[in-house]
């Protein structure tokens, strides 16, 4: 069994979300070579601050709100998230997500392990 502290572990930046004040990857390729299909992000928006659109071809994601307000964009459709809320995004669905409170957001990511970078596109 593999426990993972996510304190030991540096903060690092997506290239889609350039505006978060930090990610943290808590269980992936980065901290855990034997996770081998899933991956948990820890993202920290602050006020006013977003993750551009973008999307994932071949898998879906699922954002949780741990902290904070936000407005969480997925194809078409907007809609205001408050903590507890989680959101399924589809594969090849265009979404994003921005800090409208006034506090941080901290997001949970929960996606598939070694694949985001390579088959993360702009929207």
């Amino acid at each position: 069994m593999n426990i993972i502290n996510r304190m030991k572990y540096k903060n690092f930046v997506h290239d889609y979300s350039s505006e978060a004040d930090s990610a943290l990857e808590i269980i992936g390729k980065m901290t855990c070579p034997e996770c081998k299909a899933l991956s948990l992000r820890e993202i920290t928006l602050g006020p006013g601050k977003k993750i551009k659109s973008h999307m994932h071809p071949h898998h879906e994601e699922v954002y949780f709100l741990l902290f904070g307000l936000a407005t969480m964009m997925v194809g078409e459709e907007s809609v205001e998230i408050r903590r507890n809320d989680a959101i399924l995004i589809p594969a090849g669905t265009a979404h994003s997500i921005e800090n409208t409170g006034n506090n941080e957001s901290i997001i949970l990511e929960i996606g598939p392990s070694c694949q985001w970078a390579e088959s993360t596109t702009s929207a």
